[in-house]
């Protein structure tokens, strides 16, 4: 069994959900449709059995913290919130080294608020062996210059909306381009990775089984598509 990050393939394509108990087949039917992995939600009740089935299916897997508006108020609910989701992502035997994402939108308060809660929550993700990120939704208060120089986490993840900010010198490692589309049944958003202008790329959880042959095909035609219109979506924002 694969237990070690690496850093994800290069035009990989995704899909982001927060749900849970979605069955053994439809992560087989993903990967068969040309997805490489998921990127799923450490606050979802039941998410920890989600987890084995992405990788033996040979799905890469990613993590993020979905928001919750309340911990918003106050930066020393990042502290809390981090762990909150640090303990789930131990439990589900999630590697040091990978990236654990933040969702950070519908932040109604201040640019200095947001960089301190969001510099807290990298703190803890970072001690814990992790590499923090960040998923940039709307609304937000930072500014492009400020998402890269103030905040001490080196990963970006841009949302779909043609309102997200650009991140100043580095750009994002991650793209989400397409929302609430239906695969085999179940809605997910999809998203592709490539490095950023630095360089710097998204580490995840590799598999613990390889795809087919017919998955591994329809994967690769995929990915050519998820950056064609992921550059499209940059080019609109």
């Amino acid at each position: 069994m694969a237990s070690v990050a690496q850093p994800v393939p290069d035009g990989s394509r995704w899909a982001d959900f927060s749900a849970s108990g979605r069955p053994a087949g439809w992560y087989t039917a993903l990967a068969e449709a040309g997805y490489t992995g998921v990127i799923l939600d450490l606050a979802t009740p039941g998410i920890a059995a989600d987890f084995p089935l992405a990788r033996a299916a040979g799905l890469w897997v990613q993590a993020f913290q979905g928001y919750w508006t309340p911990a918003w108020a106050s930066s020393a609910d990042a502290t809390t919130r981090a762990q909150e989701a640090l303990d789930v992502a131990q439990h589900c035997g999630y590697p040091p080294g990978a990236v654990v994402w933040c969702d950070f939108e519908a932040f109604a308060g201040s640019a200095s608020a947001a960089i301190e809660w969001l510099n807290r929550w990298s703190v803890a993700v970072m001690q814990a062996g992790y590499r923090p990120g960040v998923y940039l939704g709307v609304p937000q208060p930072l500014s492009s210059e400020q998402a890269y120089a103030d905040l001490i986490l080196r990963h970006y993840w841009r949302a779909s909306s043609a309102s997200a900010i650009a991140v100043a010198v580095r750009g994002y490692q991650q793209l989400q381009f397409e929302a609430n589309v239906a695969v085999a049944g179940y809605v997910v958003d999809g998203d592709v990775a490539m490095p950023d202008h630095l360089g710097g790329r998204v580490w995840g959880w590799p598999p613990d089984a390889g795809t087919s042959l017919a998955a591994e095909v329809a994967a690769v035609a995929q990915r050519v598509q998820a950056i064609q219109a992921a550059l499209r979506q940059a080019g609109s924002a």
